[in-house]
């Protein structure tokens, strides 16, 4: 039938992405001991030992558990840091943990309350926030088919305070 709607792009989602403290090289030693990875589905636990103490070993290794969180060694002029990114949404947020007392080095790449000296937050994960037909709505992705039936959304970029008309009509013949 006919389709006629109005959305107000308020937020987009986005994906937590967090930084270390630059090292010399992938190759740096990081420290050895665990670090718990936690998600909403719960915490894993990253083993760092002498086969993959450096900076491109805890990248793998939090890779290899496959937990929602991508972990990736980028390298400049100033050398070369851990980034860790989610999957988008607020629920998708992570936190990083060493055991009290922990003084091997993996300490620095901890992340969550309450941690100081860890890693830094680049960018928290939040939720897509629209507004269609003036009822708002929150949701992890940028893209979704849930909101007008046969429809899917990508949302592009948020300008919170532009409405915009979208529609449709069947033709007749």
């Amino acid at each position: 039938g006919n389709l006629a709607a109005e959305i107000e792009v308020i937020q987009l989602a986005k994906a937590q992405t967090l930084e270390s403290t630059r090292l010399t090289s992938g190759s740096t030693a990081v420290g050895q001991g665990t670090l718990t990875l936690t998600t909403a589905n719960g915490p894993v636990d990253v083993v760092i030992d002498g086969t993959n103490d450096s900076l491109d070993g805890l990248a793998r290794a939090i890779n290899d558990k496959n937990a929602g969180v991508t972990a990736s060694v980028i390298t400049d002029a100033q050398g070369a840091r851990l980034v860790l990114k989610g999957n988008t949404g607020e629920a998708s947020a992570f936190t990083l943990s060493v055991p009290g007392g922990t003084t091997s080095g993996l300490e620095r790449f901890a992340f969550g309350p309450g941690v100081t000296g860890g890693m830094a937050e680049s960018q928290a994960a939040q939720d897509a926030i629209v507004k269609l037909d003036g009822v708002t709505v929150n949701r992890a992705r940028n893209s979704f088919t849930d909101l007008i039936p046969g429809v899917q959304i990508d949302l592009k970029r948020a300008e919170p305070g532009t409405i915009v008309s979208i529609g449709s009509t069947r033709p007749t013949a």
